[in-house]
């Protein structure tokens, strides 16, 4: 078995995950998982409940590791059924994070934030 390769440049420290929409028992009730694996693991297992047609909120928060530097990330997943789209909370953050470094709407903190994040900082040639 191939492992899964590391999408971004630093591990979580830990990921909480929160159904926003679906079925009531699954709502409103924090899920923590050490990494975007089990946050994967844990989004496609709800992923059975979201109709064919549409998707499910989920609230997302992100803790790095101290020695990161970063600051806590937090975000929304749009859940799809798992027939329509696997879930992969990694590649949603990065390609986030690579849409705010090319567009740059976000403030400079924010770009530096994500280039951080995805290992992509680029020095400055003045």
């Amino acid at each position: 078995m191939n492992p899964i390769p590391q999408l971004l440049a630093i591990k979580p420290k830990q990921i909480t995950l929160t159904r926003m929409e679906g079925p009531t028992a699954e709502c409103d009730k924090p899920v923590t998982v050490p990494t975007f694996a089990r946050a994967d693991w844990q989004l496609g297992k709800w992923s059975h409940s979201v109709p064919h047609r549409g998707y499910d909120k989920v609230r997302f928060t992100i803790e790095w590791p101290p020695e990161s530097g970063l600051a806590t990330y937090s975000g929304r997943y749009d859940l799809e059924h798992w027939q329509r789209q696997m879930p992969n909370l990694e590649l949603h953050v990065e390609q986030h994070c690579k849409w705010v470094i090319k567009t740059h709407v976000f403030t400079e903190p924010s770009v530096r934030y994500c280039e951080k994040l995805t290992g992509s900082i680029e020095e400055d040639t003045e």
